[in-house]
């Protein structure tokens, strides 16, 4: 096991993971029509775009955990803090999917160190991921990793299905 910074070439694989992920962690949660019309060709090109544009930034690259043959099996964003009430010294996990045939193996514990690393690399002292409501498998993990909901919560509205969701913050101090 290992994490690496994605390459262009990565982009159809975590594509790939990247609708397999949603498709699994998020049955039930969300219109299975707007789950169903998940496209990985429809990701692959932005994922590509996506790729190129944060190669070129330290703290935000891509990075994906391959297994032992290099294969992608899962992929992590991060960055600076987006959020409104946020200060310069909190970092944000954007994303984190592990495809759903590689979970429980470590591929989670491993990218979610490596962030730990890499944000405290680039002057961190904490930082905040957003959970879908619902979504108890990523809240039980997140928890275990000593992540701690903050109570701050915000209702999106689906692109794709037009059902509102309440996603939660969860924030890690290092």
């Amino acid at each position: 096991m290992r994490v690496r910074p994605a390459e262009v070439t990565d982009a159809e694989a975590i594509a790939e993971v990247h609708v397999r992920g949603w498709q699994s962690a998020y049955r039930g949660l969300v219109p299975q029509a707007h789950l169903d019309s998940l496209s990985v060709a429809d990701r692959v090109l932005s994922w590509r775009a996506a790729i190129a544009q944060k190669r070129t930034d330290p703290l935000e690259r891509v990075w994906i955990a391959a297994d032992q043959s290099d294969t992608v099996v899962g992929w992590l964003t991060l960055g600076a803090g987006r959020d409104e009430n946020t200060d310069d010294s909190e970092g944000e996990l954007e994303g984190v999917y592990i495809h759903p045939q590689w979970q429980g193996e470590g591929f989670g514990r491993l990218l979610l160190r490596h962030a730990h690393s890499e944000l405290q690399t680039h002057g961190f002292k904490s930082a905040y991921l957003w959970v879908l409501d619902g979504n108890s498998s990523a809240i039980a993990f997140y928890e275990y990793q000593g992540w701690i909901a903050d109570n701050e919560a915000k209702t999106k509205q689906l692109s794709i299905g037009g059902q509102a969701v309440t996603v939660r913050r969860y924030r890690i101090v290092f």
